[in-house]
């Protein structure tokens, strides 16, 4: 976005985005980068509003002399501010507490909803203390022309259609031809942004979007004038400076290792009661079974009896301390072993459990 800036200009901050992860150190994700859409960009340049990116998210500045009076202008009616969110680590949700996404979907977030959390009341733009991923906070993304498939087929006859304030939209917006299932949806005279469809029992919620985001993680919708209560960044004579979060609890998976004698690699392990801790603290894990892995090695398997939070890696230090029985006699010092890396998680169908494997060889 292209705008003239002059030193003489006083430039304030409106608010802020802030993503937080419980997975890193320091508590901060840089995983995911925000970009305005094509009307928001224009929107911004026409506000004098810029948009900077910072490690964490993004701000946006305004002229302290002009901005507020150009928010308020009837000229301009600009409803809300929208940005593309994009993952950047193909490992996100490996490590990350959420479903494992769908070809289509997007996470939705707005400013409309106040969730106050912690001591420090931080406003958060989700439902909980983390975001979870509820069906709520979930669209689909759409073209803003495109067909639906009636749940009741040519019998389906009722429908309704809102935007994402509950405004009803005409009813030509939806046209259901004469013998067909489909309803023919028509949204090229609207802004971009998310709509509901009432059509049977369950609304269909989706986006509306000409840029194809197949792939995105996600769509922000920054109101002005719509945006709740303490969440609200247009005062009568000022703006109200906000600070916004997203925050993402880190994923917990089964832990199992896979433990091959290093000098009898094709022979049952004679490993017994293995202890693992980290940190002084004891781990639950259950006893040995064994298995042959795919290269024929015989390995000792011992697996956490309950999910555990992965973490990000700060030390090679930070290690497990395997304490166990060799051949019966109990081994005079702990073996370290490598706390589960976020490269690999494997779901189970069969279980439902998400595993993290480790392969060791001592």
């Amino acid at each position: 976005m292209m705008l003239d800036v002059s030193l003489e200009m006083l430039w304030t901050q409106l608010l802020s985005l802030k993503v937080g992860h419980a997975y890193y150190a320091d508590g901060i994700s840089r995983d995911l980068t925000f970009q305005p859409t094509p009307d928001t960009e224009l929107n911004l340049k026409n506000l004098r509003i810029l948009f900077r990116e910072t490690p964490e998210g993004f701000v946006l500045l305004a002229d302290a002399k002009k901005s507020l009076s150009l928010v308020k202008s009837p000229l301009l009616k600009v409803e809300k501010l929208s940005f593309y969110i994009r993952n950047s680590n193909p490992r996100f949700y490996n490590f990350t507490d959420l479903a494992f996404p769908t070809a289509g979907s997007l996470f939705y977030f707005h400013n409309r909803m106040e969730n106050l959390a912690g001591k420090q009341k931080i406003k958060l733009l989700h439902s909980g203390e983390t975001f979870s991923a509820k069906e709520e906070e979930q669209v689909r993304w759409s073209s803003r022309r495109f067909e639906y498939e009636l749940a009741g087929g040519k019998k389906a006859a009722k429908w309704e259609l809102a935007d994402a304030l509950g405004n009803k939209l005409p009813a030509d917006s939806a046209v259901l031809p004469e013998g067909a299932g489909k309803l023919r949806i028509d949204l090229r005279d609207r802004p971009e942004g998310a709509f509901s469809l009432k059509a049977g029992d369950k609304p269909f919620v989706f986006y509306t979007s000409d840029k194809v985001l197949d792939g995105y993680f996600g769509i922000l919708d920054i109101y002005l004038d719509q945006a709740s209560g303490k969440y609200s960044w247009i005062g009568k004579d000022q703006f109200i400076s906000q600070e916004y979060h997203l925050q993402f609890l880190n994923r917990k998976t089964y832990w199992k290792y896979f433990l091959v004698d290093q000098s009898a690699k094709k022979e049952k392990p004679n490993f017994s009661d293995p202890t693992l801790s980290i940190n002084g603290t004891e781990l639950p894990f259950g006893k040995f079974t064994f298995t042959e892995l795919p290269n024929k090695h015989q390995a000792a398997v011992v697996e956490s009896t309950e999910p555990l939070a992965l973490e990000e890696h700060v030390s090679e230090n930070d290690k497990i301390l395997l304490k166990m029985k060799r051949d019966g006699k109990l081994l005079a010092k702990p073996i370290k072993l490598a706390k589960p890396g976020v490269e690999i998680v494997k779901p189970d169908k069969a279980s439902g459990k998400i595993y993290s494997e480790i392969f060791a060889y001592i």
